[in-house]
């Protein structure tokens, strides 16, 4: 099946989608870009009109940090109004990003899930539990309309010499806070993985859900140790006090949802991903050292 013509993009001006843009930008053979705005009043007049094939619907809400929990009401209601703009316009191919995350941090946990587990999010975590209802919209929407090849890619923390989040602020820190008497197996994806995936996922039929994970994991005072920072064990109740970088999710609810997952197990199998679309470049290890790699390096430049 050869490529689409026109791929639809939510987001544009997000991480991913602005690197998304850029590489079909330097490509001759890539598809015409639309620039999609979920607040349009008929979109799926303007899905045909242009000839969309492909949606990739990256205007959701990264992780909050302390600053904002804000538009997480708006990215349920935005991605509904987008599944009913694709079905009726009648969209062949919908992409949309989700998050590991979504499993839930517990003790429960086997070590690598996979993508049939159930999910049961951080009940403490807006975001999280957005993230959920997000999911559970978009299987309804696979239900009620087989002829769109729907994708889901789950990935779990992002790492990478530009990506920037709340969870990556949170890392950045020489000095890093982790919660006293836990230290859990973590595991992470480059950012340019990604990046080749989503395309991969938009330019081909790739229906399915599929977890997008580096290969490989460690315990977190182990990441710490290879980056030679400071691990920094404290109670519970008082992580929030003493971080210098924002607490991811202590917006609108307390840092508990984010501490779980710094106690507890939600590693994700990747073998399907791998099997799909390939081997990722980047082991988790990999990743989290692209990360403290680049940072210090800007570091070095800005005082020097």
């Amino acid at each position: 099946m050869s490529p689409p013509c026109c791929v639809a993009i939510t987001g544009v001006d997000t991480f991913f989608g602005r690197r998304l843009v850029e590489r079909w930008s330097r490509t001759d053979s890539a598809p015409r870009i639309v620039h999609c705005d979920l607040g349009q009043t008929d979109l799926s007049e303007r899905f045909r009109e242009e000839r969309v094939e492909s949606v990739v619907h990256l205007s959701l809400q990264d992780v909050p940090g302390v600053e904002s929990e804000r538009g997480l009401a708006s990215d349920l209601s935005s991605t509904q109004a987008l599944l009913d703009a694709c079905a009726k316009a009648g969209i062949g191919r919908l992409v949309i990003p989700s998050s590991t995350m979504c499993y839930g941090p517990r003790l429960e946990n086997p070590q690598h899930m996979r993508e049939d587990a159930r999910l049961y999010g951080q009940p403490d975590t807006r975001w999280v539990s957005t993230r959920v209802q997000i999911e559970q919209r978009v299987a309804t929407f696979r239900d009620q309309f087989p002829q769109c090849d729907v994708t889901v890619l789950r990935h779990c923390w992002v790492m990478g010499p530009a990506y920037l989040d709340a969870i990556v602020r949170y890392f950045e820190a020489d000095w890093v806070p982790t919660v006293l008497g836990h230290d859990p197996l973590l595991q992470f994806v480059h950012e340019d993985d990604v990046l080749d995936t989503l395309e991969a996922a938009a330019l081909r039929p790739h229906p399915g859900t599929f977890n997008v994970v580096g290969d490989g994991v460690l315990p977190l005072s182990g990441y710490l140790r290879l980056a030679g920072k400071w691990n920094v064990p404290t109670p519970e109740r008082l992580l929030s006090f003493v971080s210098d970088a924002p607490l991811p999710f202590s917006g609108a609810h307390s840092g508990r949802g984010f501490c779980d997952y710094l106690k507890y197990i939600w590693l994700a199998s990747g073998e399907r991903a791998e099997n799909e679309f390939g081997p990722r470049t980047y082991s988790s290890q990999e990743a989290w050292l692209s990360m403290v790699g680049a940072r210090r390096l800007r570091d070095y430049q800005a005082r020097n």
